[in-house]
């Protein structure tokens, strides 16, 4: 009866899941899929696959293993991932994972700055200042690579201090590496340290968008006393992707800010423009990244 063969239909959509959640970004977007690379991810997602249908307790359990139902469902792995003949299912999800892991990435960069934005104390676990497409137990207990990020902390910071926009947007085009998410945490943390009472203290007022894309930003400003923060994020990439332009889009400004003060983005050192000083066009910040943190250098607009 169809449907009924190992894995069942709810074990095979939570592999399908797995696939795309944890698909390596070294594996993405290449010419030619690397046999070896892609064995060890499938050991890691029988793995876990394995774990998922005992702890279900729906054809197998910890206690009383089904061994015909997980040989199936392994095999069934082995089978969707074999790199060693034609494969039909690969040539069709390849695609599909780069689309996703492309649009994904931008939205990781707005939670990674929300997060280190908002009110309360942001949680930034070890090794997450990279991509971090780890499956669950063992996958999560697997070392941090503090030297790779050393090396690549120091690197990214370098090539910032020459160009910030230049290099945010080579690391954006380049993202498998995650240099662009390090220099996004980064670039946010020395912030937070620079203006401790703003993080800690600060008020947080949230800002209208209005225009023909304003559902598709959320901004918000964060205030104590003569330091501020505004953030202005895209929402829906996939929204934007079809149509990637913000004309007649809008921020309203935060009536506590003085908007005659010179602003600039933390992440691209982009100058913001506004509309009568009233209003920040989203066109003016966002575009080549999602997410912009404006700061102002304390100078008036003449």
């Amino acid at each position: 009866m169809e449907g009924t063969a190992p894995p069942d239909r709810n074990d095979e959509y939570l592999f399908y899941q797995l696939l795309l959640g944890a698909w390596p970004a070294e594996l993405t977007g290449v010419a030619a899929l690397d046999p070896d690379s892609v064995r060890a991810f499938a050991e890691r997602l029988e793995k876990t696959m394995v774990k998922s249908v005992r702890e279900a307790k729906a054809h197998s359990t910890w206690a009383s293993p089904n061994a015909v139902y997980e040989d199936a469902m392994v095999g069934f792995i082995r089978v969707a991932l074999d790199t060693s003949r034609a494969n039909a299912f690969l040539d069709s999800f390849l695609p599909f994972q780069e689309r996703v892991a492309r649009l994904g990435v931008r939205n990781s960069l707005v939670q990674t700055a929300l997060k280190l934005t908002l009110p309360g104390m942001p949680d930034v676990y070890q090794g997450a200042e990279l991509w971090d497409l780890s499956l669950v137990d063992p996958d999560n207990r697997r070392a941090v690579d503090y030297e790779l990020r050393d090396r690549m902390l120091t690197g990214t910071m370098s090539s910032m201090r020459n160009d910030r926009r230049e290099a945010m947007l080579a690391m954006l085009e380049k993202w498998h590496d995650g240099r662009c998410k390090l220099a996004v945490t980064a670039t946010l943390l020395a912030a937070r340290r620079e203006h401790p009472m703003l993080f800690a203290e600060g008020g947080y007022e949230p800002l209208i968008a209005s225009g023909p894309k304003s559902d598709q930003i959320c901004a918000f400003a964060r205030v104590n006393h003569a330091s501020a923060l505004l953030v202005v994020a895209a929402r829906f990439p996939v929204r934007i992707e079809m149509d990637p332009g913000w004309d007649g889009t809008e921020v309203a400004w935060p009536r506590s800010v003085n908007h005659a003060m010179h602003w600039h983005d933390l992440l691209t050192d982009q100058a913001a423009a506004f509309r009568g000083g009233e209003a920040l066009p989203v066109c003016s910040v966002l575009g080549d990244m999602p997410v912009a943190v404006l700061v102002s250098d304390g100078k008036c607009r003449s």
